[in-house]
């Protein structure tokens, strides 16, 4: 399981939200969330821009995982 802070979630946001000329709304683009090591990038294509996003995950809780 991938966990990201709520915090790099909402910046990606906001710029993905500005990236949109005049403020328009549209649907929101598939997001492409890849992870190596202890490295999170998050990647969207909009349109003629390509945002993407590169943070730390953050550190896993120390206890059991459950079951599934």
């Amino acid at each position: 399981m991938l966990a990201l802070e709520r915090a790099d979630v909402r910046r990606f946001r906001a710029v993905a939200r500005r990236a949109f000329p005049n403020g328009r709304r549209r649907p929101a683009p598939p997001v492409r969330i890849t992870a190596e090591g202890d490295r999170l990038t998050l990647v969207a294509h909009l349109g003629e821009v390509v945002l993407a996003l590169r943070t730390t995950a953050p550190a896993r809780a120390a206890g059991p995982r459950p079951s599934q």
